[in-house]
């Protein structure tokens, strides 16, 4: 945006015409930049501009779960709980719920029309697997999608259902004394009883902390590193 904005003022002669700059490192560096048009007309919302490649990338909000941390799930979860029916607030390509074969999904995407915050008021499941957008346009840095997903997954399923969420490290430990999301998390949200953390380039192209959260899965360990089989 600000290259676009800078070429049409440079154009006009509104800001002066500067062939090269000088960087605080001393190095000199072209000051000419452009987005090419093709890129820069995309009406594709999930795709940004990365400066430093040089390309589209699709945004860290839309990134699918990778396999090996979705088979991780399915490997550590299925001996313990019976699976019959499985939740999926934000479906995308539907890759949380590839390993689980032969189990009835409930899925919403709001890519195909399906809004999970339009949903009925109570929906029946075994488990739920949550993968949301991290954050969405125009919200504030210190919002957290997850959040929002995960308060509407509690009023719609029954009490005890068990949840995985995956979700920036943030949600939970960026938080004041004075913060709601930290009161609701430890008064009244379900209990954590089991964190997997991941590498910080589990995901491509997020560049931050990304854990996952199960919430009421007392069977499994209350810790768990993910295995290099599994990245």
């Amino acid at each position: 945006t600000v290259i676009a904005v800078r070429d049409d003022l440079t154009s006009t002669g509104h800001i002066d015409q500067l062939g090269a700059l000088v960087g605080r490192d001393g190095k000199i560096r072209s000051a000419i930049g452009s987005i090419p048009s093709t890129d820069r007309e995309s009406p594709d919302r999930r795709t940004y501009y990365n400066f430093r490649l040089g390309k589209l990338r699709l945004r860290p909000s839309d990134q699918q779960t990778p396999p090996g941390l979705t088979r991780f799930l399915y490997e550590t979860i299925s001996p313990e709980y019976e699976v019959l029916t499985i939740l999926d607030p934000c479906a995308g390509q539907k890759a949380m719920t590839k390993p689980w074969r032969g189990r009835r999904v409930v899925s919403f995407e709001i890519e195909a029309g399906r809004d999970f915050f339009l949903c009925p008021k109570l929906i029946e499941c075994d488990l739920v697997l949550c993968n949301p957008p991290f954050s969405q346009d125009g919200e504030c840095s210190t919002g957290y999608q997850p959040e929002r997903f995960l308060r509407k997954i509690v009023e719609v399923v029954p009490r005890h259902t068990p949840i995985v969420l995956i979700t920036p490290m943030g949600m939970r430990l960026h938080q004041e004394k004075r913060s709601k999301r930290w009161r609701w998390l430890r008064d009244e949200a379900p209990p954590i009883t089991s964190i997997i953390s991941l590498p910080r380039d589990a995901f491509p192209s997020v560049d931050y902390h990304v854990e996952i959260l199960l919430f009421d899965m007392p069977r499994l360990k209350p810790h768990y590193f993910l295995s290099d089989r599994y990245l």
